[in-house]
């Protein structure tokens, strides 16, 4: 993002251009400034429907996929992906390679990635409890079905394990998924934290956390190091909670915020008023229909958790998806 403009912009792209994942070397001297000079607005409001699940937590193991967008700004992942073709990436590993029995996945970590807060240099040791938190017994995270454990090899050297040889495994260690690395100095001197009122466990991004006030907003400021990728445009980030759609339009068109999210029926209005739409450059699902039921029974290996269900049998599966009709669906809700 150069100068500023009021936007009405999709989380999506957000996430994209301001985590800004692209690699870059090592850089060195005084940070320029992007876009050749100084933004007209010292933070970037950004209004927001909230948690969908309803819960707000800062802790990585206690947020699922959905809403980890609220902590995505303070944290980098072992593998990113490029904003413009979604092609996977460097990230704090350089390179990664899988095993040839499938189970492991082994990274040769980026050295010199700074934590905020002056908790020192993401190594191996970091990139090992940022998965051990994934899969302790508190945690909630859907990642202990992905991994079975870590490994560091050596300082800037580390090995994710799997249970069993999985085709997504690129997805289970990059941006799109949830292993969000974080401090491990930090955690054994502060624990986790409790409340979203407490700080929030340093993390590598160009953004640091610095304030959370519970349903109300979450602010992000710049870090104060030259990072290994880029540096933000704007000094602070804030995602301001708007449940109501017709109240983040109406405080994106008197400038009270400066980028909302907005179904496609209230675009229109937000155009007319002289806000431009940025749309997400890579594909995401924004809906989706589950058939519950149909799960093995990890306990018992070879069987079926809900064997009595009716969406055992394929017929009733084939009825049901033909009962869908999409077009009207995209014509409602999607416009």
């Amino acid at each position: 993002m150069q100068r500023f403009t009021p936007l009405a912009l999709s989380l999506i792209a957000l996430i994209a251009t301001l985590a800004c994942t692209s690699p870059a070397p090592a850089p060195t001297g005084t940070p320029p400034t992007p876009g050749g000079g100084e933004p007209t607005v010292k933070r970037l409001v950004f209004a927001v429907p909230g948690a969908g699940s309803g819960a707000e937590t800062n802790r990585g193991d206690q947020i699922g996929s959905p809403d980890s967008w609220l902590i995505r700004p303070m944290y980098e992942h072992l593998v990113h992906t490029d904003p413009a073709t979604g092609k996977y990436i460097a990230g704090l590993a350089t390179e990664w390679k899988l095993a040839a029995d499938g189970k492991a996945i082994g990274f040769k970590l980026r050295q010199g990635a700074q934590f905020h807060r002056d908790m020192g240099e993401y190594t191996a040791e970091d990139a090992v409890h940022s998965l051990d938190v994934q899969l302790a017994s508190e945690s909630t995270s859907t990642n202990k079905t992905y991994f079975s454990g870590a490994k560091a090899l050596g300082k800037y050297e580390v090995e994710y394990t799997l249970p069993q040889p999985l085709a997504i495994w690129l997805y289970t260690v990059s941006q799109e998924n949830t292993v969000f690395q974080q401090s491990k100095a930090y955690v054994e001197k502060n624990g986790l934290p409790k409340s979203v009122a407490d700080p929030a466990v340093p993390g590598t991004s160009p953004f640091q956390w610095k304030e959370w006030v519970q349903g109300s907003r979450m602010v992000f400021e710049r870090a104060p190091f030259q990072h290994w990728s880029v540096t933000p445009d704007f000094p602070e980030l804030e995602f301001r909670v708007q449940k109501e759609a017709s109240t983040r339009l109406a405080a994106l068109l008197t400038g009270e915020v400066h980028m909302a999210q907005l179904a496609e029926d209230l675009q229109g209005q937000a155009i007319k008023g002289g806000m431009a739409i940025i749309k997400g450059t890579q594909p995401a699902q924004r809906a989706w229909l589950r058939f519950h039921g149909l799960y093995v029974d990890n306990r018992n290996p070879g069987q079926w958790l809900y064997p009595g269900s009716p969406l055992m049998d394929v017929k009733v599966r084939k009825a049901l998806n033909k009962a869908i009709n999409r077009e009207e669906l995209n014509k409602a809700f999607f416009g």
